[in-house]
C-alpha cells in the first residue's frame, strides 16, 4: 500500500480532488476489487487492487482533514469501535 502511495504521489490526490469525487474513485477500486476476487481470488492483482481501496480510503481521510475535519483522536474510544 505504501508503495503503491508513493508511486501515485505525484498526483496529489487528497489536494486537488473533492471527496465526493474520491469517494467515486473509491467505488471504482472497489468495483475493480471484486471483479478481479471473483475471477480469481489467488492471483496476486487481487491484492493489488485491495491496495488500492484501502489507499483511496486513507486519501479520503487524508482531504477531509486537511478541510479541517474533527480530530478523531479527540473521540471516546466507545465511539471508534
Amino acid at each position: 500500500m505504501i508503495y503503491k502511495l508513493e508511486m501515485n504521489a505525484h498526483k496529489r490526490t487528497p489536494e486537488i480532488s473533492d471527496v465526493p469525487s474520491m469517494t467515486e474513485m473509491l467505488r471504482v477500486e472497489l468495483r475493480e476489487f471484486v471483479d478481479q476476487f471473483e475471477e480469481n481470488r489467488d492471483d496476486v492483482n487481487t491484492l493489488i487492487e485491495l491496495f488500492d481501496t484501502s489507499n483511496f480510503a486513507f486519501l479520503i481521510f487524508v482531504a477531509l482533514r486537511n478541510q479541517g475535519a474533527a480530530d478523531w483522536r479527540n473521540t471516546p474510544e466507545k465511539e471508534i469501535d
